[in-house]
C-alpha cells in the first residue's frame, strides 16, 4: 500500500536563488540545487530549531485542535 500524497506547505519562498561564500570565487565552488521542500526543511532546523520528528508531533498536534 502506497502512502497517501498530501500538498507541501512552504512558508515563504526565498528572495534570492544563490548562496556562495564571500572571498571564493565561483569556479572554485560546486553547486548544489536545494528543492523548495530542502530549503524549508533547512530553514526549520537552522532557525527554529525544529527537526523531522518534531514537526511532525507539532503538525498532528496542531491538526487535532
Amino acid at each position: 500500500m502506497t502512502r497517501p500524497k498530501y500538498s507541501r506547505k512552504i512558508a515563504c519562498i526565498p528572495d534570492v536563488n544563490y548562496y556562495k561564500p564571500k572571498g571564493l570565487p565561483s569556479s572554485l565552488l560546486e553547486e548544489v540545487v536545494l528543492t523548495l521542500d530542502e530549503f524549508e526543511a533547512i530553514k526549520l532546523a537552522d532557525l527554529e530549531g525544529l527537526y523531522q520528528c518534531q514537526r511532525r508531533s507539532e503538525t498532528i498536534y496542531s491538526s487535532a485542535v
